[in-house]
């Protein structure tokens, strides 16, 4: 293991080479000449800001009130007071050239002022912010002139900084972290299958004691190399050394996540991506931190051995080995494929789907998985390659029964995997649904539209694919009978699926903002053409009124006319994570919901609105927006869009309906969604003679309910009329109406209490029969 020592040798040789600034200062708190433990290290990762960035400084711990002394002579520079990011900035000559020393978290010395000299050890700059602890002191590198500021350095430095410093514990590297994924993707490849480009992360540790506090920081140098199976000679080395990150001055914060892994990295547990970078000279003369990896094509295929090491600034050395196999066979699967629509064509049980072409030049072809589990578990396949080859983006399978593996009972939920010539198979798209009849029904025609694509970064949901639609599918089943189809918000604006086929639209965004746009300039138009068209349209997303109706960079001319004349709403406040819970306004058609949210994933900003232009406030958040209003969360219309005489309704949630973690929360909205499209216009609209054109029965009100539910209908002829109620199982439960009637409007009320039997909860049907005229509605007790 000499060789070994040497590399260990050579790398605080390189270290020392590299650091010109070697001035030495004692500590800021008694005693002045004793070693300090450090509660957190220079450029270990800080997740404190949304975007996270490099710790600049050191962390001394030191209790609150406790005094900081200056640890250099000099110049009051300049002094902060902002709470407890309060700070003192001290300038010291040397040499022609000056140092600048930051204090932070401090209460400035009220004594002091700016220019005022001070005395190391003598002169107390301030003391410990209370709650904070420790006192954060940031070095800057030697300056030509006094009011410069150059960049951050690491105060442990070896040959300068805080002096003395005593370190005889190495870093911790946790083997059982370490990952190898696919260059820039989330994709894992196994230790004995590496091949193409690599990623290797891994969590490693900096430690200056025993207890917690000095164990969770980063660590100042980290590299890797490759050596042959029996660790005798090292076959590949990057850059210099090996050595990947040495953190003598501090990168850009903007290349914060090529060092750190996002998502994954946290202010107590700072994994590594190691790969990246051009070597730590490089990143010490640029600041800059290029993203890069492992190319294992320049090694043979073989069996190697991987060594991770790192060093702290006290030449304690950690390494680790880990056998790998590179090989020269494909193992790398494609990019998962994006689902542009699941339809059900033939209103029975065909499967329609639709979706876009791959990239990779390698795609055989594409899978398509169902399953008839609401619980989307058990997977079966419905067709293969060999049918949806690469050269077709759009297939139907005329029913279920042609599946490769077919459904024992009605399938409804399916997504796609794209497969490569190597017979790698993708991760999956979003997960779609649609309708499954045994034979051709003429029922209403449903679509929902997925407008969710944001995910990672600052966004609430971190995957890039979901399942969100099935919670819609699954509640507007339930309501009743109705053909419905899937579809992504880019075959609406690609023109693949035509809103105006559907009698109602559920069009859903997440939590998508500024940055991918809630709606674009086509989606709008799409959509003010389908609510002029007499088309039911319910839209539910937490950030549209922060996009369309406000000015940002990504802002188009038409996002506040779109925004307020045909959603009809305004944008009153951002919101906040107690916004979790709407309630339907008493007297509308939304009284008695609730709906939970923000549990599937958080929704921290939900929109508080005010509706406008004819628009009608029906559901609230449970937070006032002052002291005799609720903060509105939904809202809704029935009327005229645009220039168009025909009547369109429009249903408006400014929250994720989709992050209810509840199914009953998103039944309840769903059924009060589909009882509002359900409401006949008023006789006067309809009819001015106050005779209906139509037979009609609605949709009961409240669905689901208890113990009673109403029911409008209307007969456009005379004659016996009759209305019943029947179980699932076809058992008639109560018989509501049955006599002679004469054209006009009614209503009628069914109470579980005068039924002959005890009800429980469940699906129950209402009929309405005349001579004309049949027809059958679903409604559900919930107790």
């Amino acid at each position: 293991m000499k060789k070994l020592y040497l590399i260990s040798f050579l790398f605080i040789v390189q270290s020392i080479l590299a650091q010109a600034d070697s001035i030495k200062y004692q500590w800021p708190d008694l005693p002045f000449n004793q070693s300090k433990g450090i509660n957190g290290t220079f450029c270990e990762y800080r997740d404190t800001s949304p975007e996270g960035h490099f710790h600049n400084g050191t962390d001394i711990g030191e209790p609150d009130g406790n005094p900081i002394y200056a640890s250099l002579d000099g110049v009051v520079h300049y002094i902060g007071n902002s709470g407890s990011n309060s700070y003192v900035r001290v300038r010291t000559q040397v040499d022609g050239k000056w140092k600048h020393l930051t204090y932070l978290h401090i209460v400035p010395n009220p004594s002091l002022s700016a220019g005022m000299p001070v005395t190391k050890g003598v002169t107390v700059l301030g003391t410990i912010y209370s709650g904070q602890g420790h006192v954060h002191l940031i070095d800057r590198e030697l300056a030509a002139n006094a009011t410069d500021y150059s960049v951050e350095i690491n105060s442990l430095r070896n040959n300068g900084g805080l002096n003395p410093y005593f370190d005889n514990y190495p870093p911790i590297i946790h083997e059982n972290t370490l990952q190898f994924k696919l260059y820039g993707t989330e994709f894992n490849l196994p230790s004995n299958g590496l091949s193409d480009k690599v990623d290797i992360i891994i969590k490693l540790e900096e430690q200056n004691g025993s207890d917690g506090i000095s164990r969770n920081n980063g660590t100042f140098i980290a590299g890797y190399r490759i050596w042959n199976n029996d660790k005798t000679e090292i076959v590949y080395e990057p850059d210099v050394n090996g050595v990947k990150y040495r953190f003598d001055s501090k990168p850009l914060d903007s290349d914060v996540h090529n060092v750190f892994v996002k998502g994954v990295a946290t202010l107590s547990s700072p994994v590594y991506i190691l790969t990246n970078g051009d070597g730590a000279d490089y990143i010490n003369q640029t600041g800059i931190v290029n993203p890069n990896y492992f190319d294992t094509s320049l090694l043979e295929p073989g069996e190697y051995q991987l060594e991770i090491f790192s060093e702290d600034t006290r030449e304690n050395y950690s390494n680790h080995f880990v056998p790998i196999t590179i090989t020269d066979e494909d193992v790398v699967p494609p990019s998962e494929p994006v689902l542009l629509a699941l339809l059900n064509a033939d209103n029975a049980n065909s499967v329609k789907i639709i979706w876009e072409s791959n990239a990779e030049p390698d795609i055989m072809g594409y899978r398509l998985y169902y399953t008839v589990n609401a619980t989307l578990t058990d997977w079966k396949l419905a067709a293969d390659e060999n049918q949806l080859t690469n050269l077709i983006n759009e297939y139907t399978i005329e029913s279920t029964d042609k599946f490769i593996v077919p459904p024992s009972s009605p399938a409804y939920f399916f997504k796609l995997a794209a497969v490569d010539s190597s017979l790698n198979e993708s991760k999956f798209s979003d997960v779609y649904s649609r309708s499954n009849y045994n034979s051709v029904v003429d029922y209403p025609k449903a679509l929902i539209v997925d407008g969710f694509d944001r995910f990672g970064g600052s966004g609430s949901w971190s995957l890039p694919t979901h399942s969100f639609n099935t919670t819609y599918f699954g509640a507007l089943t339930m309501y009743g009978n109705t053909i419905v189809s899937s579809a992504a918000n880019e075959a609406v604006e690609e023109g693949i699926i035509d809103l105006n086929d559907y009698q109602y639209v559920i069009w859903f965004v997440g939590d998508e903002s500024t940055n991918y746009r809630t709606f674009n300039t086509i989606e709008q138009s799409k959509l003010a053409s389908y609510l002029e068209s007499g088309g039911n349209l319910f839209v539910s997303g937490s950030e549209i009124g922060w996009d369309l109706d406000r000015n940002h960079s990504s802002s188009e001319p038409s996002d506040t006319l779109f925004y307020r004349h045909y959603l009809k709403a305004k944008h009153i406040y951002d919101g906040n994570g107690t916004m979790n819970r709407a309630v339907g306004v008493e007297g509308t058609n939304f009284e008695g919901a609730t709906i939970n949210f923000g549990q599937s994933y958080p929704e921290d900003f939900p929109d508080d609105i005010d509706p406008i232009n004819g628009a009608e406030t029906v559901l609230n958040y449970t937070v006032m927006r002052n002291a005799t209003e609720f903060r509105k969360a939904g809202i809704a219309f029935t009327g005229n869009f645009g220039e168009s005489e025909n009547i369109g309704r429009m249903i408006y949630c400014s929250f994720g309906a989709e992050s209810t973690g509840s199914f009953a929360s998103m039944l309840s909205l769903i059924t009060k969604v589909m009882d509002y499209f359900s409401i006949p216009v008023s006789v006067e609209e309809k009819e001015l003679t106050g005779i209906p054109v139509n037979f009609e029965l609605s949709q009961n009100y409240p669905n689901p309910f208890n113990p009673s539910t109403n029911m409008k209908y209307s007969i456009a002829g005379k004659g016996l009329v009759s209305i019943k109620v029947y179980d699932v199982l076809g058992n008639e439960i109560a018989t509501l109406v049955n006599e002679q009637k004469t054209p006009g409007y009614y209503e009628v009320q069914f109470d579980t209490k005068s039924a002959r039997i005890g009800l429980s909860s469940g699906v129950y049907f209402y009929r309405l029969i005349t001579d004309d005229f049949v027809t059958t509605k679903k409604m559900i007790l919930l107790k």
